[in-house]
């Protein structure tokens, strides 16, 4: 699996923090509804996006349990039920998911279960566990869709 090592500098996002289960497969079927209501209200409160867009979806751990906080750039104006939250400069592991969504959990548990154990990465998920980043790379179930997902590492 190739992957990467970068540094991203600081970056700030606004989005809105769902729960997720402790179920993998009804997470699956969560993630995709709360895009769904995510986009609904980007387009209700009329945050555009642009040519160039982004997007990004964080695994988070809180107090509850697993939570799932997609997010687009902050713009200057912050709808209401949106929350902003400011990514740190860090280092990154870098990894390119390509191809049908459905196929992304077998990606991580490669990541989880190969790629780091084999090069001997830490991962520091003190504030999440990792990122996904959508552009115009990403098209849903073809197989040229591609997917960035970065770890960040010590």
């Amino acid at each position: 699996m190739d992957y990467d090592i970068i540094e991203l500098d600081e970056f700030q996002v606004m989005g809105i923090n769902y729960e997720l289960s402790s179920s993998l497969n009804r997470n699956i079927r969560l993630a995709q509804k709360h895009w769904r209501i995510f986009n609904n209200k980007l387009r209700i409160n009329k945050v555009r996006l642009g040519r160039n867009w982004l997007k990004y979806a964080f695994i988070m751990d809180n107090d509850d349990g697993l939570s799932y906080y997609i997010a687009v750039p902050k713009k200057e104006y912050v709808p209401q039920d949106f929350e902003e939250k400011t990514i740190s400069k860090s280092k990154y592991l870098l990894i390119k998911h390509q191809g049908n969504m459905n196929k992304l959990k077998n990606t991580m548990d490669d990541v989880y279960n190969k790629l780091i154990p084999q090069n001997d990465i830490i991962i520091n998920s003190e504030n999440f566990f990792y990122f996904e980043r959508y552009d115009y790379k990403f098209h849903w179930n073809r197989s040229d869709s591609i997917i960035e997902i970065y770890l960040p590492i010590i």
